[in-house]
């Protein structure tokens, strides 16, 4: 393959994969907008608002509100009673600890490993990533298509689980979810937030992630910068 065809295709990753964040961050728009909508019985038009309890979405009409929480007809029996028994809401919520969130952290490792790997073989059948030149190993045509690929794995897997699931396989596996600080599903614009926001956690020497074990809430740093919380199902 010449230079020009491997650089052509290297653009049309960049291009795809620009027009799949865009899609992804105006969905996600719509989703938090106020104009999120829904048609009652009557025809009209009524705001959509997703339950802090349950993460289900119901008409406005059916909702109660508290302290910037919304509240299901289904699980408003359940709070009235917490409010009345004087039992904080925060201490209502089972916090995912250090160790289990290591573990859907290793759990997923894994899984990008194995997929990684499986790509990295389709992509060696028609592009080499690897070569030998003049008795040494060098970088291949393929090999910048496999690191593009490579780094767009991370990236989805890791939002697109958080956004649509509240939580990837291995958070999945270890029964513990991502959400936000009233206890919803966070949308795509903060599950990208939260993904880059991870690095910053990393790059301090890990202290970003240290900071669960000292927090009321079980949160790193970056769960700090994106008002997020992973607790249990």
């Amino acid at each position: 393959m010449s230079d020009v065809t491997l650089f052509a295709l290297l653009i049309l990753i960049i291009v795809v994969f620009g027009v799949v964040v865009y899609f992804i961050l105006r969905e996600d728009k719509k989703q938090n907008s106020p104009g999120a909508t829904l048609r009652n019985q009557e025809g009209s038009m009524e705001q959509k608002l997703k339950c802090s309890q349950c993460g289900l979405d119901f008409p406005a009409s059916e909702m109660i509100t508290y302290e910037n929480r919304y509240v299901c007809g289904g699980c408003k029996t359940s709070f009235v009673q917490r409010l009345r028994e004087g039992v904080s809401l925060s201490a209502t919520t089972h916090f995912g600890g250090f160790w289990i969130r290591l573990g859907a952290e290793f759990i997923d490792i894994i899984l990008i490993l194995i997929i990684d790997w499986g790509i990295k073989l389709i992509i060696n059948l028609f592009l080499p990533v690897m070569v030998q030149a003049h008795g040494k190993p060098a970088f291949g045509p393929g090999y910048w298509i496999y690191m593009l690929v490579n780094l767009s794995l991370s990236f989805f897997y890791f939002t697109w689980f958080i956004a649509k699931y509240g939580a990837t396989l291995g958070k999945m596996a270890c029964g513990i979810k991502v959400v936000g600080a009233d206890g919803s599903n966070i949308g795509y614009g903060r599950a990208v937030g939260r993904y880059f926001s991870k690095f910053l956690s990393g790059i301090i020497l890990c202290i970003g992630y240290f900071m669960i074990g000292s927090d009321s809430e079980k949160r790193a740093l970056h769960d700090r910068i994106c008002n997020t919380r992973v607790v249990y199902k």
